[in-house]
């Protein structure tokens, strides 16, 4: 089956605006099930530089600027898709043990092996724990399918969770998070269970634990470039884990709205996008 797909994306701005630099993630890829036979974009008024590049996902982000004065900006998405008869949900590995196909992964060489390989890899919110390998056990029997076991795990953990929207917010203390999650002996709960004897001999009335964990970002923005910066520490009666103090400020003046961009120098893959509407 043969697409035509059209995406219109308007810009109006209350005032005219001397320049505009812009990165669209507008194009179709393709992938399993779907060819793109040709895609472009259409921009009004013209600009002046323009350039695709690809993310480290394989998504196609297409940056233009504009530097002549306006107050509309068009782009228009024009795609040519085929898409291919759909397989049924989970045929990854058919036939394939979770064993057979967790060796894979010992050396991977094969292409797809290698890109899934990214996903076993711990991340900064998620690592691997053995309460989570004990939790997904009784599912992985050795000689399993692999799509029959995880066709299973993911049934439990929907079956077997509840989501709490009103569990955490932007606000909720890391250390409440922390609690939450399991880690409640170094917080001292119960009383007296905290042990960072390793740190400072305990005593009976008196030895460490967290009362509070803080976490921190700065983010620089100056005509030099972006600066990005993250710490954590933990708060213990009588000893506090200081955080770094932040690079000195460089003032920038800017009296209109802009866009800001942290980008990987090697691979240019874009790891941060703002936007400033209203710097007053």
């Amino acid at each position: 089956m043969n697409y035509r797909i059209v995406h219109t994306t308007r810009y109006r701005y209350e005032q005219p605006v001397a320049a505009s630099y812009n990165e669209a993630h507008l194009l179709p890829r393709s992938f399993t099930g779907q060819t793109v036979r040709g895609a472009g974009l259409t921009i009004d008024p013209p600009c002046q530089d323009y350039r695709d590049r690809q993310d480290f996902f394989g998504n196609t982000a297409s940056y233009f600027s504009i530097v002549d004065a306006h107050r509309e900006v068009t782009i228009t998405a024009v795609s040519d898709v085929q898409l291919l008869p759909a397989r049924r949900q989970l045929s990854f590995g058919d036939g394939v043990d979770w064993q057979t196909a967790a060796g894979w992964f010992a050396a991977p060489i094969d292409p797809d092996v290698l890109d899934a390989a990214q996903f076993c890899l711990d991340s900064p919110l998620v690592r691997g724990a053995d309460v989570l390998r004990d939790y997904a056990a009784p599912s992985f029997a050795p000689g399993r399918p692999l799509a029959e076991a995880a066709a299973e795990l993911m049934a439990r953990i929907h079956g077997e969770f509840a989501y709490d929207p009103a569990a955490t917010d932007i606000a909720t203390p890391l250390g409440e998070v922390l609690q939450k999650m399991g880690m409640t002996t170094a917080f001292d709960k119960p009383e007296g269970s905290a042990d960072f004897d390793a740190m400072a001999p305990k005593k009976p009335d008196d030895y460490l634990c967290i009362s509070e964990v803080f976490h921190k970002t700065f983010l620089e923005l100056d005509e030099k470039g972006t600066e990005a910066a993250a710490a954590t520490a933990g708060a213990m009666p009588g000893a506090l884990a200081a955080m770094p103090e932040p690079p000195r400020p460089v003032e920038l003046k800017a009296d209109r709205p802009f866009l800001f961009a942290i980008q990987h120098s090697e691979s240019g893959a874009c790891l941060f996008f703002g936007r400033v509407s209203d710097p007053r």
